[in-house]
């Protein structure tokens, strides 16, 4: 594995295709939160890295102006929401000793893979749940546990925002999802034996923890708590919009970056590598632009429980 670090530092870019192409399939894996977002696009060779969204959402009914009498004209909605992308790098160092004394080196290249695409993963995730203490609407109560009440009064808020959209999501801190499960528990009559109630007390791996009462759950602990509690959400799509820039793009900008003919299409993570002889050592660095922004406050509600 040093020698192929050595190599791909010095021109020979095998490794760094076989990197990006396993991210590539990672970041297709959709048990993560960027599955729940509004997809702005791709800002490369736009000219800027913010994206605006145009929120046109007429609202109106037609009348009856009577004879010879104009009809005067109805203000469209027009509002827009802006996602701003900017750069996010992880950066890990290979020495020499470590990767000659390594027994797998395909296995040391996998987990330099996994440790990078976690990164991006994780930044997302932290960028998403930040934006979730902003959703003017909130269930739930501070210094209270979450229980089956609170995922049905943000189920009955956004119903009255028209919301037409038949998928919503739920995104909770694993103990928020500990205590519905508890409260699922003591439920009785006809949620007690639903299939879906037995399989959501059976969901125990992180991520995507199944559909429940017509909602896609997932748990992510990036949900941060403020001291009291923690602040996770239920919202449709269109709620919140995420944007991230093509790695080709990016790269291909840039005149005589060895590493664009390695980058795969539309992945918006890359890795390059540089090498430091001094120190013995070659420099794994990945790359992630992305930006987050919530689009439509009225298809979101916040799940406020203890933390």
């Amino acid at each position: 594995m040093a020698n192929e670090m050595t190599y791909a530092a010095h021109g020979d870019l095998r490794l760094a295709a076989v990197l990006n192409r396993e991210i590539y399939e990672l970041m297709h894996d959709m048990v993560d939160l960027r599955g729940t977002m509004y997809n702005a696009g791709d800002p490369t060779g736009s000219g800027s890295a913010a994206i605006k969204i145009r929120q046109l959402s007429p609202d109106d009914i037609m009348g009856t102006p009577g004879e010879v009498t104009d009809t005067l004209p109805t203000a469209m909605g027009d509002g827009s929401a802006t996602v701003t992308v900017a750069e996010r790098t992880l950066r890990y160092d290979v020495g020499d000793l470590f990767a000659a004394t390594s027994p797998d080196p395909q296995a040391e290249i996998s987990a330099v893979v996994r440790a990078l695409y976690g990164g991006a993963i994780r930044e997302a995730s932290d960028l998403i749940t930040d934006l979730y203490t902003g959703f003017a609407t909130s269930e739930g109560n501070t210094g209270v546990v979450l229980t089956v009440d609170d995922i049905y009064d943000a189920q009955f808020a956004i119903q009255l925002q028209d919301n037409m959209d038949p998928t919503s999501y739920v995104v909770l801190h694993p103990k928020q999802w500990n205590e519905l499960q508890a409260s699922l528990r003591g439920e009785g009559g006809a949620i007690q034996y639903s299939p879906e109630t037995n399989a959501a007390l059976r969901a125990k791996t992180m991520g995507f923890k199944g559909s429940w009462n017509g909602h896609m759950f997932f748990t992510s602990n990036r949900i941060e708590s403020d001291g009291t509690d923690y602040t996770g959400a239920m919202y449709s799509p269109g709620a919140l919009a995420i944007a991230e820039g093509s790695a080709q793009g990016a790269l291909s900008a840039m005149f005589g970056n060895v590493f664009a003919s390695v980058a795969i299409p539309g992945a918006p993570v890359w890795v390059e590598f540089q090498r430091d002889a001094s120190k013995g050592l070659t420099e794994c660095v990945g790359h992630y632009l992305v930006g987050v922004d919530e689009n439509e406050d009225l298809k979101g509600v916040k799940i406020v429980s203890v933390d």
